[in-house]
């Protein structure tokens, strides 16, 4: 789950008193109908930019950029 639709489930589903389980799952189900699909726009605009950005590097860049990531974590 993008952290945008994250963001506007859990606006939507904390103001709700839910007592339990049931009610949570009806109150999620019913903020996932109400979302908007251009709130989903910049996060996949965003995906598709860095897949292909992933795609155009050659495969020494990758190697570079793996190598920095597993230095750095």
């Amino acid at each position: 789950m993008d952290f945008a639709v994250w963001g506007y489930s859990t606006q939507q589903v904390a103001t709700k008193n839910n007592a339990n389980l049931k009610t949570l799952k009806i109150f999620l189900k019913k903020a996932w109908d109400d979302l908007d699909v251009n709130t989903c726009v910049p996060s996949l605009t965003r995906t598709r930019r860095d897949s292909e950005l992933s795609s155009r590097l050659k495969v020494g860049d990758l190697k570079t950029v793996n190598a920095t990531f597993f230095f750095v974590v």
